[in-house]
């Protein structure tokens, strides 16, 4: 996975939260797919189309609303952050996600940790 074309689609989906877009269509990437399949899982995009070397994002509200308050980058190609296998990462709000990139894919802080990886920290989701 290359890191700033991940993040790339991080800002491209935020963006279209705060334009109140439904549907945003961007170039394919084969990159792009395993963060949008994990964005899809969590239930944070209503779903994901592939036509003619062409993605469309649908995007999900609830009540007229993103389905979150705010994604915040945290790892960027200048500046990384890891958490190893050991070092459990405390959070003491109910309303955040951390998500690591790992060796077995885009995680979530509690699933990493269940399986015995770390990673490095890409976002956190704020609800």
């Amino acid at each position: 996975m290359k890191l700033q074309q991940l993040i790339n689609i991080i800002n491209i989906i935020k963006v279209g939260y705060k334009c109140r877009k439904k549907i945003i269509q961007i170039n394919f990437i084969k990159s792009y797919l395993n963060l949008l399949n994990f964005l899809y899982k969590k239930g944070l995009i209503l779903n994901w189309l592939l036509n003619n070397n062409k993605l469309t994002i649908i995007l999900r509200y609830v009540n007229n609303k993103p389905c979150f308050n705010k994604i915040k980058i945290i790892t960027t190609p200048g500046f990384r952050i890891y958490k190893s296998k050991r070092k459990n990462i405390k959070y003491y709000k109910d309303n955040i996600e951390i998500i690591l990139l790992t060796s077995k894919g885009i995680l979530e802080v509690k699933e990493a940790q269940s399986l015995g990886i770390g990673g490095e920290v890409f976002f956190i989701i704020y609800y």
